[in-house]
């Protein structure tokens, strides 16, 4: 499990870059990733403080 901060202009442009990013770098398929949750910074849980949405 791990935390991902992206700044994108919505929810599924983060999905779609954190899927492209993780299975690049770690030779995965997409259908080998799994998001839980995808926050909005506002609603993020981290804490750092970094802006972005969580995926």
């Amino acid at each position: 499990s791990f935390e991902k901060t992206i700044d994108a202009e919505n929810e599924n442009v983060a999905r779609e870059h954190t899927l492209a990013e993780f299975g690049s770098r770690h030779g995965l398929e997409r259908t080998q990733v799994e998001i839980s949750e995808a926050l909005r910074a506002s609603e993020s849980r981290t804490e750092s403080g970094e802006e972005g949405v969580d995926a």
